[in-house]
Order: structure tokens, then sequence, then C-alpha cells
């Protein structure tokens, strides 16, 4: 309709809008409802150059879905709002505006002909579609038209576009609302089918994979990267990654702190980006593991139980920029995520656990074979063969068989000590009777008569003064003493100490165990840094893991020609300690302090 065009009646006029908003009213998509709004507003003014701008405000720009240009329609487009832009002056304004001669204006943006830089416009017409929800705040979008020729657009084209950007606005909101609603179901049940499926499994390298397949599909993203924390080495572990342009061969480790995705793990905090370029953000860390130029990013620490065990970070969303409703739905799949993770993190313990109980039975029964080899059945065997000597003895010289005879009396005596050391370090029916200070004193007193050169030395410590250590649990007590036993053994084989110290102190909140020794000390760091590999020390192995399953906590202290020092301390209180279980294998998580 143009200026030349008679005015229609006002009863048709009301009834044309009325039915323009069944029209838009009546669909259940936005494309479909801008469509029908181009359709119908046709016959109030020309649409033959139009833009319908829809309005998006986490990312503040205006998302261009529908454009004729001379009757020819042209691709979608997305432009940031821009104060000098006409289009978005409306929007932001609510103000219409209405230019008869562009060439009179000084320097107009025209996001509405984006497409067409070098177009000569010279008219421009354009209004606000309100918002219902919102109407002092901003508007749902802008409807413009614009014209080759001057002075096409009247006041009344800017009436009647008022109108239907008015009668407008009511069902576009709902259409938003209801593709936001369906959106947010397809949402949903995507993350609820994708945590059925990672409840499924509790290999951690397939729950890694199906959270990094959902990602990727969910946000379009062109790269991305899932990493762990590994406490023991302060560094964050690359687990799983797509778009890489440099394979990784092995777990990649970024210390923490260093780069972006260190200082996501270091703050804490959520990030989002775009328009990334190296000078603003240098990304060596990215760089280095994924081989990209980042041109936009969201990245989110993975949280369990108020500690941070990662970072998944999101590269170059196609088409445009990561915004808030990507960091709601990535969360949402974290939160799932997470809790994936720690199970298959606890499982993978348990069988690691396992392996380890298994190993450690099959070690235990090869040294008591090899301590019955070289104590007890030499003893017996030596006793055999005196036995049979003095069996000839007694006929051809019988004045020896008494020397042999008190020779084997103390064969007898070492054997049978030899055999009830192994059986009380077996299970000591002293620490059952009598409690953790007399097993340990035994104990001590049973390997002193066995070693020569190493002095042991016993220090029980109770509170008050002048009492006696209290009985604790019994896996406790059972677990110290364990821990004191290989301690000192591993001292007695390794240390070449003179003096082999245990000290055991009790106070009102803990029992304080202290093993120490003046012998030749060793690296606590290349004994320990191994331990997730069992490539060290099974001695060990066996003190860190005792003491983790009770909730006790270990210190090594050692340097070479230092001798070594092992403090255990472990709560009287069982929920300190239960506090205390909270290791996952390699990558545990760090105890909150």
């Amino acid at each position: 309709m143009n200026g030349n065009t008679p005015p229609p009646k006002p009863q048709d006029e009301f009834t044309r809008l009325y039915n323009l908003s069944l029209a838009v009213g009546s669909t259940f998509t936005l494309p479909d409802s801008l469509w029908a709004l181009y359709l119908e507003g046709s016959q109030f003014v020309d649409m033959t150059s139009v833009g319908i701008g829809i309005y998006d405000i986490p990312t503040d720009t205006l998302h261009f879905q529908l454009v004729f240009d001379r009757g020819n329609r042209l691709e979608p487009f997305t432009t940031p709002c821009n104060p000098r832009g006409l289009a978005s002056h409306v929007m932001l304004t609510q103000d219409p505006v209405l230019i008869h001669d562009l060439t009179k204006v000084n320097s107009p943006i025209l996001e509405t002909t984006l497409p067409l830089p070098n177009a000569p416009i010279r008219s421009w017409l354009g209004v606000a579609i309100p918002n219902p929800a919102q109407p002092t705040r901003h508007a749902q979008g802008v409807l413009a038209l614009w014209s080759y020729q001057t002075n096409i657009f009247s006041n009344r084209d800017l009436y009647l576009l008022t109108a239907i950007a008015a009668q407008c606005a009511v069902p576009l909101r709902y259409v938003r609302m209801l593709e936001a609603l369906q959106q947010r179901a397809m949402e949903i049940a995507v993350i609820n089918e994708l945590a059925q499926t990672m409840s499924t499994s509790l290999h951690l390298p397939e729950v890694l994979a199906h959270i990094m397949e959902e990602v990727e599909n969910m946000l379009n993203a062109e790269a991305g990267m899932l990493l762990l924390y590994d406490s023991a080495s302060h560094e964050l572990v690359c687990q799983s990654t797509w778009g890489a342009q440099i394979p990784i061969k092995e777990l990649a480790r970024i210390p923490k702190g260093f780069g972006l995705m260190g200082e996501i793990m270091q703050t804490g905090k959520s990030l989002i980006m775009a328009e990334v370029t190296p000078e603003k953000r240098p990304m060596p860390d990215v760089q280095q593991l994924l081989g990209i130029s980042v041109r936009n990013l969201l990245c989110i620490p993975l949280v369990v139980r108020e500690h941070i065990v990662g970072v998944l970070g999101v590269f170059n969303k196609r088409n445009e920029n990561f915004n808030h409703h990507d960091s709601d739905l990535m969360r949402s799949i974290i939160s799932y995520a997470t809790i994936a993770i720690e199970n298959a993190r606890l499982h993978e313990k348990v069988l690691a656990g396992r392996d380890r109980v298994i190993e450690a039975s099959e070690e235990a029964r090869k040294e008591l074979a090899r301590n019955l080899h070289d104590g007890p059945i030499q003893g017996v065997s030596s006793i055999k063969m005196r036995l049979s000597f003095c069996q000839e003895a007694l006929q051809r010289a019988p004045e020896m068989v008494p020397a042999e005879i008190l020779y084997l009396q103390q064969k007898a005596d070492e054997a049978i000590h030899q055999m009830r050391t192994m059986m009380f370090e077996l299970r000591p029916l002293v620490l059952e009777s009598d409690g953790l200070a007399a097993a340990i004193e035994i104990f001590l007193q049973r390997r002193q008569e066995e070693i020569k050169g190493t002095k042991l030395i016993f220090r029980p410590k109770a509170y008050p003064p002048n009492e006696q250590i209290s009985r604790q649990e019994s896996r406790v007590e059972t677990a110290i003493f364990a821990i004191v036993q290989e301690a000192v053994n591993n001292a007695i084989k390794h240390a070449q100490a003179k003096n082999i110290f245990v000290q055991l102190t009790e106070k009102p909140e803990a029992i304080y165990t202290v093993i120490a020794d003046d012998g030749v000390g060793f690296i606590p760091q290349q004994i320990l840094g191994n331990y997730t590999t069992r490539q060290t020390s099974l001695g060990m192995v066996n003190i860190r893991e005792r003491a983790e399953l009770i909730g006790s906590e270990v210190t090594i202290k050692s340097a070479p020609g230092m001798g070594a020092h092992i403090f255990v301390y472990t709560p009287k209180e069982q929920s300190e300690r239960l506090k205390k279980r909270v290791v996952t294998g390699m990558l545990q998580f760090p105890l909150k302090k």
C-alpha cells in the first residue's frame, strides 16, 4: 500500500488487524509467525523491502530472521545492538523513526541493510515490536521498511506499521515462549537421556566420551576439552577432546593457574567470551592441546561436594556466540556428569582396591613362605639331621650325645620362637585382649630378640599423664598396629639405623603415632611420586592405604642421611575420620581445609 491508495474504512482496517493477530497467533514457531506477519502486513503497507528483527537479551543482538529487499528474500543475519544504528535506536528507545531522505541524516547506520552495504537507501521507517511482559524496559524487536526513493513513507504508514507491531506483540510473545518451552523440554529430555546413559557405565573413559559427545551436539561448537584435577601433582589432566588439530598421544597436563583452563580451575568461576583474539587473550594451554584459533568460548568448572575437580571448555560456537542459556545448559549437563564421573572414579577405586587386596594377599603368602623356609623349616631340618647324628653317636660315641641334645633344645626353642613371632604378626591376640600399646611393646620385644645392631625403643604416653592409653575401635587399633609393624620392618630392612623409635601418644581428640629412625633416609617424593602406579615400596603403599581406610592422615619426612619420620594422626571421633576418607585413586578430590 502506498500514498496513492485510498485508505480503507476504519471498520475494515480493524477487521484486518484482528485477522493479522489471529494469523500470527495460530502458528507454533517463530519463522511461521514472522511469515504470517509479512503476508498479512503487506495488506496494510508496502513490504517490498522489509526487515523483522528479534532482540536477544543475553547477547544484546538483533536477529533479522525475515528480510526482503525489492521483493527478493535475503538470508537471515545477526547484528550487535548499536545506539547509533537506526533499528537499534528504535528497539532500545521504543520510539518510531521516519526518515524521508537519508542523505540529510548524519552518517546513519542501517543494520537492516547490512547484506547490502552499497545500496543507496533514501527512505526508512522503523517501529518497535513491544514486549508485553516488560513494556518499559525493552522491546521484543523491530519492524523496519526502506525504499530507494525519497519521501516514500507517510505518517499514515507510520501509524499502520505501529498498529501492526502492537497487534502482533502478544502473539509473538506467546510463540517465542512456546518455542523456548519446547526447546527446554527437548534439552531436558536429552539431559535425562544423557544421565541414564552415563549411569549405565562405570568405565571413566566411556563416561567422559558420552559427556563430550552431548556437549558437542547441544552447543554446536567446533572444539572442546575436558580436564580433571590431579591433587597429587596440582595439575589439570586432559582426559578428552574433540575438534583438536593436534593429536594427543598421552594425557597432557596443565599446571594449576597456567593458561585459561588453569585459571578457571584456580578461580572456580565460569567464563563466557565473544570475539576472542590472541592480542586480547593469549591461550597457551588451549593452543598447546587443541591447536586451534579461538573465536569465542565457554568454560565451566566441574564441582563435586564444593570441590573443583576439573574444567570443561567449549570453543568456537558455529554461526553465533555463546550466551547465558548455553552456560545454564552446560551446567545442567555437568550436574549429571560430575555425579557420573565420581561414580566411575569410585568404581575404579573399588576395582583397584580389590586388585591391591589380591596383590597384598599374594605377597603375604610369598613372604610367609619365605619366612617359613628361611626360619622354622631350616631349623627343623637342622634338628632332623642332628637327630640322625645322635642315633649314630649312641652306638659309636655316646659321650657326645648330651651336648647334641642341648644343641637340639636350643634349635627347637629358636624354631618355636620364630613360629610364635610369625603367628603374633599374623594375628596378635594381645591386641584384642590388652590393647594397642601392649601389642606394640610385645612386637618390638620379639623383633629386638631377632636383630642385632639396632635398638628398638617404645615410648607410650597417655592423657592425662600416668594413665594407660585407652582402648579404641578394633579396626582402628588393628590398622595402627599394622602401620607400626610395616614401618618398623621397613626400617629394619632398609634404614641401616642404630635406633628405631615408636611413640604412641593419646590426647583428648586423637591418637598420634610416630615411627622414626636415625638411618640413611630417602627422598619421599621419589617414593610417593609413583604411589598411584604402584612402582614404589609396597610397604609405603600399605601404610598409606591402611591409614586412608580408617580416616587417618599420614605425613612422611625424610632426607638422605637424615633418617625418616612417619607421623600418623588418627581422630578418635568416627565422624572426624569419615570426613578424611575422600580419596578417589589417581585423581583425588582435594581435602577441604
